[in-house]
């Protein structure tokens, strides 16, 4: 139903909805494969949760920029991965604000205020990690300006001070690693960002944990555009195996491909 004026228009929606599918892992989509965004959604690489989007010349991008553009991919079961995102960030159109990135170990839309339809919260989540703008940047020098970030735990943040920027119209890679670590219990994230030309470096920009009561053991997988015009190009989702190799006597091990640990 959509209010119009002092009235209302009643339309009728058809949701199609497929019990018991799973996503598969690891998983890969590369929008640069595709010439048409139906193509990808029948597909079932992707969900469009929030916004419209388009393929440009093979890459996704939103159609209107706005409050916290979302594309969803992945099992809410998912437990242990890691994430790769190919992007071009093109601009942030609002001055001082905007930001761009992925939340992970999301459950779905809850119910944040109640009674409301449809569900809007968004957390309860493992942890958002993305770029933030800040524009123009601020001359306090205690104020570091754009950075990535990441919150978690209830929106505990930290912040990368460095002076880090991500450059307009140039592909990076943003790398997320989520683990759950039985000895607490709770999950373990981590992030770094890097120019797609450049080696893939080997530290994290952030590692945080959650602990219990409010750590998520499982989730999914959200794309963020919020008052961002980016391009998305692939995402590759690789499960992280826990591997112990040992030797006896005085052999060596050679482990190939080298695994997550």
């Amino acid at each position: 139903i959509r209010a119009v004026g002092n009235g209302e228009t009643i339309e009728n929606v058809t949701v199609n909805y497929t019990q018991g599918r799973t996503w598969p892992a690891p998983y890969t989509v590369d929008f640069r494969d595709y010439t048409d965004l139906q193509d990808v959604l029948d597909d079932g690489k992707i969900e469009i949760v929030d916004g419209e989007w388009y393929l440009d010349d093979g890459w996704l991008r939103p159609s209107v920029i706005g409050y916290d553009r979302l594309v969803a991919l992945g099992d809410v079961n998912w437990e242990n991965f890691d994430i790769k995102l190919l992007l071009h960030l093109e601009e942030f159109p609002l001055g001082g604000q905007g930001g761009v990135g992925i939340l992970y170990r999301w459950q779905g839309h809850i119910e944040a205020t109640p009674g409301e339809q449809p569900l809007t919260g968004w957390w309860e989540s493992g942890a958002y990690a993305f770029y933030r703008h800040r524009n123009p940047e601020p001359t306090d020098p205690t104020d570091f300006g754009s950075r990535l970030e990441m919150f978690y735990q209830h929106f505990s943040k930290v912040e990368d001070n460095s002076g880090f920027r991500v450059k307009r119209s140039e592909p990076y890679y943003f790398k997320l690693r989520v683990q759950t670590k039985d000895a607490a219990p709770h999950g373990l994230y981590s992030f770094r960002v890097w120019e797609a030309d450049e080696p893939e470096p080997a530290g994290w920009t952030f590692e945080v944990a959650d602990e219990t009561p409010d750590w998520l053991p499982t989730g999914s997988l959200l794309l963020v555009a919020h008052e961002a015009d980016v391009r998305f190009g692939s995402v590759e989702v690789v499960p992280i195996i826990d591997l112990e190799v040992s030797s006896v006597g005085s052999g060596t091990v050679n482990v190939s491909p080298e695994l997550s640990g």
